[in-house]
């Protein structure tokens, strides 16, 4: 549904307090008002909420054409729950008369006085009613899982999902599939050892080489970078607030694409001498805020490589890889660079509606970045395949890597200076609040590839999902499978 008045939201993961407080009453009562104005058709009712020129724009008939199709095919609503990331942004999620399995959710924009400058229809994954009991995956969740997975992944209409899934509950898999090709253009299939880009689902190694280090003194999160890097040009800014986003660095892929000879290879250096020379301005004060920055983890990649006297690929394969059995697992940066090529590997393609077919990345101008920064580590380039994910996974439910505090440290919500806590942890997002299931995850995303890791820690259950075609119903679809583990019970 398209509208030029009401806020559409295709991704809302940020909403993790459940509507059990009153201290956001005027907010809630608004959100209940609208619903109740949908419920009876009264389109009035539904105006009412909003902020006085607000009325005046979104007229009555416009929320009748844009709510009253929906009440056609869905029926009444009734609010399954509202959660919050702050006093501006709620997300109601609904339960429909006429489909009661669906996952519909309202998405609301207020202003400071609680009234509503904007809303309409979401679509959040990532938010799951809490359990009270233990879930226990029945017989029929594999079969329901592939079903699911078929009929509306991969037997579609639209271009089908291409990659790997894997279910796992307490370390066991509960499904795990290869789906499509690892190379579109020999028409090699994927397997289970099939290795893909995880993108920015590595920032959870990097991270996890910082808390080794530290567990070996060599360094401390509350240590400056000027200690590691002497003349590094910002002030102030400590490793954790490379770790949890909250340095203010500023972005070097947009610093590079303004500056940088795209015919040679970056690298961690390369970028490190162009922040000193170009010093571009910080866009806050460290730990001011939260702005997710792929500065911060390649600024950590260096400094790994500093305190170790490894490179980030070795100590990683020495202080993870190797001692959890991860063999295939590796920092792959240099098969552009070095033209290194390795066995089984999903290359990453995207469809062109110019050739009417999947291409190589590589070979599509608008995707240059994938040449030029292919020696580029620390926010990405850890390749990984289904059968070794598994075994980092069992090294986090067993506490095989990381104590137990350490990987509570790990999953535990960061604070900014003012007190206030942020959506992340160390190298993974936290999804937590009063009734929802807590999640920890982690989202890549690079020309060609898509990776989702999902940890539902209290029921010990985890997804992961990678692609190398780069799916554009990839969300939709981990949502889907995560609601059919959870929301079934």
């Amino acid at each position: 549904m398209k509208s030029k008045y009401l806020l559409l939201f295709l991704l809302f993961v940020a909403c993790n307090l459940f509507a059990q407080q009153s201290n956001h009453q005027k907010q809630f009562d608004a959100i209940h008002r609208v619903i109740e104005g949908y419920n009876r058709q009264d389109f009035s009712m539904m105006q009412e909420p909003w902020f006085g020129l607000g009325k005046l724009i979104v007229t009555n008939k416009q929320l009748e054409k844009e709510f009253k199709p929906f009440y056609q095919s869905y029926g009444s609503a009734i609010i399954d729950t509202i959660s919050f990331s702050n006093r501006y942004d709620f997300t109601a999620q609904l339960r429909m008369l006429k489909s009661p399995s669906a996952r519909v959710f309202m998405h609301f924009l207020f202003n400071d006085n609680g009234k509503i400058e904007g809303m309409g229809w979401a679509y959040p994954p990532l938010i799951y009613r809490k359990h009270q009991k233990k879930i226990v995956p029945n017989l029929f969740l594999a079969t329901n899982l592939d079903s699911l997975i078929q009929i509306k992944h991969i037997r579609n209409k639209e271009l089908p999902f291409n990659g790997g899934v894997l279910v796992l509950h307490k370390n066991k898999a509960v499904y795990r599939k290869s789906f499509g090709y690892a190379n579109y253009d020999t028409k090699e299939v994927l397997n289970d050892s099939s290795l893909f880009e995880l993108a920015s689902c590595s920032k959870q190694f990097t991270a996890a080489a910082i808390v080794l280090l530290q567990r070996k003194a060599m360094l401390k999160e509350e240590d400056l970078i000027q200690k590691f890097i002497p003349d590094f040009p910002y002030a102030n800014i400590q490793l954790k607030h490379l770790l949890t986003h909250t340095s203010g660095l500023p972005d070097y892929e947009m610093m590079l694409e303004k500056n940088w000879d795209k015919t040679r290879f970056a690298t961690n250096e390369d970028v490190l001498n162009m922040l000193k020379d170009k010093h571009p301005k910080i866009l806050f004060e460290p730990g001011q805020r939260f702005e997710y920055s792929n500065t911060g983890y390649m600024v950590l990649s260096s400094i790994i490589e500093k305190v170790s006297g490894q490179t980030y690929a070795k100590f990683l394969d020495s202080a993870i890889f190797k001692p959890l059995g991860m063999t295939s697992t590796r920092v792959y940066h240099t098969r552009r660079w070095k033209k290194e090529l390795l066995p089984n590997y999903a290359y990453g393609f995207e469809y062109s509606n110019k050739k009417n077919s999947y291409v190589l990345a590589d070979s599509l101008k608008e995707f240059d970045e994938v040449i030029y920064q292919d020696a580029i580590t620390g926010d990405g380039t850890v390749n990984s395949n289904l059968l070794d994910l598994q075994k980092w996974d069992e090294s986090l439910s067993k506490n095989i890597l990381f104590s137990k505090e350490e990987l509570d440290g790990i999953y535990s919500k960061q604070t900014l200076k003012d007190g206030t806590a942020i959506e992340y942890g160390k190298g993974v997002f936290i999804q937590q609040g009063g009734g929802v299931e807590k999640l920890v995850y982690h989202t890549g995303s690079w020309p060609g590839y898509l990776c989702i890791m999902m940890r539902f820690v209290d029921q010990d259950v985890s997804i992961y999902i990678l692609s190398n075609n780069a799916y554009s119903r990839f969300s939709e679809m981990a949502d889907q499978i995560a609601a059919e583990i959870l929301e079934g019970f």
